[in-house]
């Protein structure tokens, strides 16, 4: 699994019961070993003995959902009717993880009044999924239109229109019987 480091598995080199030992009759060197993908370990003889030996390993992502940190530019913002993304930082420990190489970023229900999800999906050396939320507010300046539908103009007639922050109430000023 990937650490960020480099991997060195340990390994025995021996000739039927014989446990050669390292450095003494043959060197080890290890190539591909830091990022995901196959990497390999060479044993190279020396002394009496001679030639190479290969020998591939696997470095598989690491699962880090529940070791991240996700904090967001901001968690609450206004309804705007587009779409709203937040700027997302993402960090493992002290690390700042990278946007498009070490994760990606989607975003769902961002765009009416409520909660809106951020999912980000790890790649490269990292796998997993994780998810945070933000809020979106009604937007105070923003017009309302439609709360109530239309007022014919038969209910117009001897009414006041008052206005209550964007929505908009009929007051009878007289009783029309």
């Amino acid at each position: 699994e990937y650490t960020g480091s480099a991997l060195t598995p340990a390994i025995t080199v021996s000739l039927g019961e014989t446990i050669f030992n390292p450095g003494a009759v043959y060197d080890v060197s290890y190539t591909n070993n830091i990022n995901i993908g196959t990497a390999t370990v060479t044993v190279t003889f020396k002394g009496i003995y001679e030639g190479t030996i290969s020998e591939t390993f696997s470095i598989v992502p690491r699962n880090i959902a529940s070791l991240v940190t996700v904090t967001l530019a901001e968690a609450e913002l206004e309804h705007t009717g587009s779409a709203l993304t937040p700027t997302v930082t993402v960090k493992l420990g002290d690390v700042t993880l990278v946007k498009d190489t070490d994760y990606q970023v989607s975003y769902t229900n961002n765009t009416e009044v409520g909660t809106a999800t951020i999912t980000i999906t790890f790649k490269g050396n990292y796998a997993g999924t994780t998810t945070k939320t933000f809020t979106i507010i009604a937007n105070p300046n923003e017009p309302t239109t439609g709360c109530f539908g239309s007022v014919s103009s038969s209910l117009a007639v001897g009414a006041v229109l008052l206005g209550l922050g964007g929505f908009f109430a009929i007051k009878r000023k007289k009783s029309i019987i």
